[in-house]
């Protein structure tokens, strides 16, 4: 996969994917035509809500060989899905669309805000924004010699039912999200190509 510079990451509302982002912002940022942001009051986490580019700088982030290099942090993933749709969102790693969009990955790491706390509030950050949560499965895995939370829920955003997929780990001084978004009923459609994705995770030497 050739090296790319910046990314960023989907999130949609009416008939697409919505996901989650942990970094704050206040107020509204600005915005093409096309993308909406919805930011929690709450410090540390935000909801980002986007049906295109969110415009603006953005960090250095390359993706090359699996290897995700940001100014923070060096960690491999596994493999995106083969024919998705790279996009873009302000303060966020790595994110894809399905096409047609209907499905959502996306990928995040957060070291200068780390926040040593217990894996399932870093995971309750992620679904602030979500109204009538239901947890259908949660469970702790080994991943890089850490434990990652691997959660499952049914959600809506703005009344707009999902089924939403979060991995959360914490490792030297940083947090590493995965999130994986589907429309009802179709979870398990792309379920192997998100495990896939965050089953390869581990963390490299910082350069």
């Amino acid at each position: 996969m050739p090296e790319r510079t910046c990314r960023v990451n989907p999130l949609t509302q009416g008939g697409h994917p919505a996901a989650p982002t942990r970094r704050a912002r206040e107020g509204r940022a600005r915005l093409s035509p096309e993308v909406d942001v919805l930011a929690s009051t709450r410090p540390g986490a935000s909801l980002v809500v986007a049906m295109g580019l969110l415009l603006g700088a953005c960090p250095s982030v390359s993706l090359h060989d699996g290897l995700v290099t940001t100014p923070d942090t060096r960690y491999r993933i596994g493999p995106a899905p083969a024919g998705w749709e790279e996009v873009a969102l302000k303060d966020s790693d790595l994110s894809w669309l399905s096409r047609p969009r209907d499905y959502a990955l996306w990928v995040d790491s957060t070291c200068k805000d780390y926040q040593d706390v217990p894996l399932v509030a870093l995971n309750r950050q992620l679904l602030i924004g979500f109204t009538e949560v239901q947890r259908q499965d949660q469970r702790t895995e080994q991943l890089d010699g850490r434990e990652a939370l691997v959660s499952r829920y049914q959600v809506k955003m703005d009344g707009v039912p999902r089924e939403l997929g979060l991995v959360v780990l914490k490792k030297d001084g940083c947090i590493y999200d995965f999130a994986y978004v589907a429309p009802p009923g179709g979870y398990a459609v792309h379920a192997g190509e998100f495990q896939a994705l965050w089953g390869g995770f581990a963390t490299e030497n910082r350069r």
